[in-house]
């Protein structure tokens, strides 16, 4: 997948996800239990670091593509950092409680089964039950990697303390994963990016083969918006006095011919259409020509 394609750090909590087991009575196995947990700790400082980082971003593009949808886009991706963080926040807690051993062991299983349920059906409900994301979404169950469907639960009633501890980060890191897939996936949707990219704005340019036509003749001249990238001409539209063109590689050929001499106006635009917010953005400006006369 795409998203988890951006976080190499990613590895390491699939690598960590299969040490939650250690014999009950080797010391080297709890000094990896703490190790463990500190580097999935640091693995969700990471992914907490971009996810803020692309929640800026999100805003961003809700102020530069305004639409419904965009709107839309920009309320669900504030509306899953809330309860990533409410979420994050109660198994925080848990974690507290089982350290300080101020927690039953049913009361663990059900705040446990409660807590990461809600969160996948949250997850589900704000990316529109998008299918091909689902592969991005870790299973806060920790299933997968060869291990027995629901182990977990089975696991719970006979793990130590140090074991629960590292069960609870390594969800705690999944849950912030699948905040990045969302808001990485609401970030392609909202960013135009398939449209342009440009700063601090394209710039419509004309190249003409014939500066100063003589009356009658055909003047021909190039017309483009400078830009860092071009776009794809389906995004693309130009008109010249309200005529569209035809676009080739991003350039569009403009032709006409004067027959009195003198300077002569034309308005070229240029419409740049968001796939994704199908909003358009217009761009026109002015340009003009000497006609010169053919009896000179």
């Amino acid at each position: 997948m795409q998203y988890t394609a951006h976080l190499p750090y990613w590895v390491i909590i699939i690598a960590l996800s299969g040490w939650l087991i250690f014999e009950k009575n080797s010391a080297r196995g709890r000094e990896l239990n703490l190790a463990s947990d500190q580097t999935l700790k640091m693995a969700g400082e990471l992914l907490e670091r971009e996810n803020t980082t692309m929640m800026m971003t999100i805003d961003k593009n809700q102020y530069d593509y305004p639409s419904p949808q965009s709107d839309d886009y920009g309320k669900r991706a504030k509306r899953l950092v809330s309860f990533t963080d409410r979420t994050i926040q109660d198994l925080t807690s848990l974690r507290h409680l089982v350290y300080e051993h101020k927690v039953e062991e049913n009361e663990l299983f059900a705040m446990l089964q409660k807590t990461t349920k809600a969160f996948q059906d949250t997850i589900a409900l704000l990316s529109d039950y998008d299918e091909s994301l689902q592969p991005s979404f870790p299973d806060l169950a920790l299933n997968g990697y060869e291990l027995p469907e629901a182990w977990l639960w089975g696991f719970i009633p006979t793990a130590r303390t140090e074991e629960i501890l590292l069960i609870l980060r390594n969800i705690i890191s999944r849950v912030r994963s699948s905040e990045t897939a969302v808001l990485r996936d609401l970030d392609r949707k909202m960013s135009g990016k398939d449209v342009m990219i440009c700063f601090p704005g394209p710039v419509i340019s004309v190249s003409p083969k014939n500066p100063a036509p003589k009356a009658g003749e055909w003047y021909t001249a190039e017309v483009f918006a400078s830009m860092y990238e071009r776009p794809k001409n389906r995004n693309m539209r130009v008109r010249v006095d309200g005529n569209e063109l035809e676009i080739k590689d991003g350039v569009a050929t403009f032709q006409r011919r004067y027959t009195i001499p003198g300077e002569k106006k034309y308005t070229v635009e240029f419409l740049f259409t968001n796939p994704q917010t199908k909003t358009t953005k217009s761009i026109i400006k002015e340009f003009s020509v000497t006609v010169v006369d053919s009896c000179k």
